[in-house]
Parts: structure tokens; sequence; C-alpha cells
């Protein structure tokens, strides 16, 4: 781990160690200010790995700038009575998915992030699939679903597109957002896959029924 630069460092300590706490905190119903004040000694280190990355030259003021975000999710859903998220489920012509790893939080997931203030939940997608894999639409993508997150943020949700349109010119190379991205086979799918990545595949391959909610268990 010391080879990586700050934020990288940082964003893998927030996936799973103290930052991740902020989690446990709401769960465990303690007071909203409590949670507000461990998320903000949590943002002051993360602030400082990106002075270190910065002061190293090692990522772009845009990148940056979108981690920083990303990062700060859960402050903004503790403050927002309302949040989106959108994610594709991109599929290559063998049926591979396509999964990336993030270097700010553990598992494996499909691409997406949220969507900003004066976006569309499609134009959202676009821009993060083009940000995170390089994947470009070449046809309008259909809906699966939008799915309550409520399990540690009450009031979010995350909108689920089916993506067999696209292209790919170049593959990024790996970097202090998204460290790994792979198509994978459907008999090869990582232990480390998020179960609400999980339970969007089953439905639309296996035919399982859609749920409400992002994780509920579908086996």
């Amino acid at each position: 781990m010391s080879r990586w630069s700050g934020p990288l460092r940082l964003g893998l300590i927030y996936g799973t160690g103290t930052c991740h706490g902020v989690n446990k905190i709401i769960t465990s119903r303690q007071s909203s200010n409590e949670a507000y004040s461990n998320q903000i000694g949590c943002d002051k280190a993360m602030i400082n790995g990106f002075e270190e990355a910065e002061q190293a030259k090692w990522v772009s003021n845009d990148m940056m700038q979108r981690l920083m975000g990303k990062i700060l999710q859960p402050i903004w859903r503790l403050t927002r009575g309302l949040t989106l998220g959108v994610q594709g489920l991109v599929i290559d012509e063998n049926d591979q998915v396509l999964l990336v790893r993030h270097g700010y939080r553990p598992g494996w997931h499909l691409p997406g992030g949220g969507v900003e203030r004066g976006e569309t939940i499609l134009q959202a997608l676009e821009r993060e699939l083009d940000e995170e894999v390089s994947v470009k639409l070449t046809q309008i993508p259909k809906l699966h679903g939008i799915f309550a997150n409520f399990t540690h943020f009450p009031g979010d949700h995350i909108a689920i597109y089916i993506v067999r349109n696209w292209q790919q010119t170049d593959i990024p190379q790996p970097n202090v957002e998204i460290l790994e991205q792979k198509f994978v086979p459907l008999d090869k799918l990582p232990s480390e896959l998020v179960a609400g990545a999980g339970n969007r595949i089953r439905e639309h391959f296996e035919g399982v029924a859609v749920s409400p909610g992002w994780i509920e268990d579908k086996t």
C-alpha cells in the first residue's frame, strides 16, 4: 500500500476502515450530529490526502474533483432528503458484463455514479460511463428499474440501465478512482461482487423477479 499516493491510500481506508465507520454510526441509530462530526473528521483526512497527491502531480484536477465528489457522497446523503445514482449493466456480444473496482470502496461494482444538479438520469449515465470506463452509448439504453437503497441511506435510489449498444475506443489506465475494469463471464463473477450488482445481473439474465430494493437477497 505504501507505493500508492494520498487519495488512493485514503480511498482504501475509507472503504474498509475508519471512515467506513460512518455507515455503522448511522445504522446503530446514533444522532445525525454525531455522524456528521465523524464524517467531517474523515473529510479533513481525505482532503489532506488530495493535497499530497496534487503536490506529487499524480492525478489531474478533473479526476480529483470527481473522486472527491464520490468520496463525499455519504455526507450529502446525511444532509439531503433525496439522492439519486445511476449505473449501467454494460453487456458485450458474449453476454459478459463490465465490472469496476474502485479506489475508494471495496468490492466489484457496475460502473456509474451520482446524478448531478441539472442532469437527467440518462445524461448522468452517459457522463459516468465515459469518465469511468470510456464507454460511449450508441443507442438509448433500456431502463431496468429504479431501486431503493435505504439500508444505509434513507432517501437514496439507484437507477439501472441495460446497455447493449455501446463502443469503447480505448481502455483507461488504472487511476485513483477506477483501479481495475474488466468484462466477466456470467459463470465467473467475482466473489467480491457487491450484492446489489449481483441482484441486477440475476434479474436480467435469469429472469429473477425485480425487487424494489437494491440489496434484497436473491438466492
